[in-house]
């Protein structure tokens, strides 16, 4: 015989013994110490006498009122055990611009004490008097003979455009001396 069929044999007959056992114990007759047991068992009880406390005594507190309102309505609600994300630190907008000027000094046109400036953007050239305006925005206050003042209205800022002022200064000057002689 095989382990596995004396193994089933043995749990059979082990669970035979214990039906039978059970229905002798039902089956018993009366007076038997088996119903006296019993008899015993199911007698009740008196109750115990509560035991004084000593020192002082703690009331009962209820768990609704221990927790917090939101908890107390839903005590299997979902927490988050998580510290607080540190403060967000907002960074302060720069304060306004005005655009870039964009032109640079060409050349000054004199004529009967009216000046005219000469400013080039890339390949435009605009010819502008002081009180005249660029496509920018931008204003011309006043000019002299080294800068040009220069006013964004809008923000009210203001750029000087610096010149040369003298032959020195300029990266033809020799060019323009040659042309005078």
């Amino acid at each position: 015989m095989s382990a596995v069929l004396v193994r089933r044999l043995l749990l059979w007959g082990a669970l035979a013994v214990v039906v039978a056992w059970s229905l002798a114990l039902s089956r018993s007759p009366a007076g038997s110490p088996v119903d006296g047991a019993l008899a015993h068992a199911a007698r009740p009880r008196a109750p115990l006498a509560p035991a004084k406390p000593q020192g002082p005594v703690a009331r009962p507190v209820s768990a609704r009122s221990r927790l917090d309102g939101e908890a107390a309505r839903d005590l299997f609600a979902s927490r988050n055990w998580n510290p607080d994300p540190p403060p967000a630190i907002v960074a302060k907008a720069p304060p306004p611009a005005a655009p870039p000027l964009g032109v640079r000094y060409v050349g000054l046109w004199q004529s009967g004490g009216r000046a005219v400036f000469y400013l080039a953007d890339g390949t435009k050239v605009y010819g502008i008097q002081p009180g005249q305006a660029l496509a920018g925005g931008w204003r011309l206050v006043s000019g002299s003979s080294d800068a040009l003042t220069l006013v964004y209205p809008p923000l009210k800022q203001t750029r000087v455009l610096r010149m040369g002022g003298s032959f020195a200064q300029n990266p033809h000057a020799s060019l323009l001396a040659r042309a005078r002689e």
